[in-house]
């Protein structure tokens, strides 16, 4: 019989992914109203973007990652 209980690691993953996503939405909106949406032709202002989206969402992306993984060794196990 197969077990249907949720996995919280899994609940954490699925909180991750939102977050994630949710966190890449305000970023843009808050992006847009300080520059008021015009796209920069200056080099220096794309690698500041960069740099930012890098330094914010890098480590949540490795977290999200970090537990996929651990969901995915348990499933594994339990078959």
């Amino acid at each position: 019989m197969k077990n249907n209980k949720k996995d919280p690691l899994e609940l954490v993953l699925y909180f991750s992914i939102f977050g994630l996503l949710s966190g890449l939405l305000v970023a843009v909106y808050f992006y847009k109203s300080t520059f008021s949406g015009e796209i920069s032709s200056a080099s220096a202002d794309w690698s500041a973007l960069g740099s930012f989206f890098g330094g914010v969402f890098a480590p949540v992306v490795s977290f999200v990652t970090l537990v996929a993984i651990i969901v995915t060794i348990r499933l594994q196990k339990s078959f």
